[in-house]
């Protein structure tokens, strides 16, 4: 994947956090500074990123499967680019 569809990614996420944060708004705090480094991702990869979206997916894998699909394909796409 590119880095456009990293963006991407990321947008859909954030529409699919801001979406569940309706419904329990402290249960998804723990995703904001995840967020974050997502976002800056896209300009200069951090170390670990991609372990930290891995132990958010299994964190949300039974509760929110359309979060953890996204958050695996997210993985994917950091791993595509080589982060």
């Amino acid at each position: 994947m590119r880095e456009s569809e990293l963006e991407v990614l990321v947008t859909q996420l954030r529409e699919e956090v801001a979406k569940a944060k309706k419904g329990a708004p402290d249960a998804f705090a723990q995703l904001e500074p995840l967020l974050t480094e997502l976002d800056h991702a896209l300009h200069a990869p951090a170390p670990g990123l991609r372990e930290r979206v891995e132990t958010q997916i299994r964190e949300f894998e039974v509760e929110h499967p359309r979060l953890t699909g996204i958050l695996n394909d997210v993985m994917t796409s950091l791993g595509n680019l080589g982060i």
